[in-house]
């Protein structure tokens, strides 16, 4: 079985700088979106589905409606949207601007064209800019699952999460494909509605580049500790 990987941003704690640095690069990128003149640079288009080297995202549970801008003011400057909510700042605010989101509870992301069971890593983002509250999604694919909660704390100028690194609000998923290249990740909130902002296609590192990323997380404990 070979090692290949989607993925988004953190693995177990570090950030995608750190992964980049040590890992294989990425294979595709996906930004969901309505509008493409707002999609962050290296990523494919996703309005619906889209594809990116080969590989294709299908997105189920949304309806073409629901597609909203986070960040573009009514004239057009970027830090709040017609409501005035707030969008992340930093190197992935192209990203973060456009939401797409599930009213039901559950909404799914389909990749197809991977390698046929072969084993990856899904990270999906998934930010809400906090106006409804306090809300929770769940994604899952198989038997791995991660929570990610969008606290109220993201309400209002100033308070934007720093977005120069992927690590806030991501879930990263250990899935295997199936015998067709085709992995399902399933994302659920209770309180009904359900964000997504984007996905990533990325090989898994090489136990070489796991330990580097180990000895570097023992070194960074080290600095803490001295």
């Amino acid at each position: 079985m070979s090692n290949k990987n989607l993925l988004i941003a953190a693995v177990s704690g570090f950030t995608a700088v750190s992964i980049a640095s040590t890992a294989s690069a990425a294979i595709a990128e996906f930004d969901i979106e309505e509008d493409a003149s707002n999609t962050q640079a290296g990523y494919a288009s996703v309005f619906g589905s889209g594809t990116d080297n080969g590989v294709t995202l299908t997105l189920g549970g949304i309806a073409s409606g629901d597609y909203r801008a986070r960040g573009i003011n009514a004239t057009g400057v970027q830090g709040g949207d017609n409501d005035d909510n707030p969008v992340p700042e930093g190197v992935f605010s192209d990203l973060y601007r456009e939401v797409a989101f599930g009213r039901g509870a559950t909404v799914t992301l389909d990749f197809s064209g991977l390698a046929a069971s072969t084993d990856y890593l899904i990270t999906v983002v998934s930010y809400d800019s906090a106006q409804n509250g306090v809300i929770s999604a769940d994604w899952s694919s198989g038997a791995s699952s991660e929570n990610i909660t969008f606290d109220g704390d993201l309400i209002g100028a100033g308070n934007d999460p720093d977005t120069d690194t992927l690590d806030t609000y991501t879930a990263t998923l250990a899935v295997t494909s199936d015998i067709n290249g085709d992995v399902t990740v399933t994302g659920t909130s209770v309180a009904g509605l359900i964000f997504v902002n984007g996905a990533i296609v990325s090989e898994v590192p090489e136990p070489s580049s796991l330990a580097l990323i180990g000895l570097g997380g023992l070194a960074m404990l080290r600095r803490r500790r001295g």
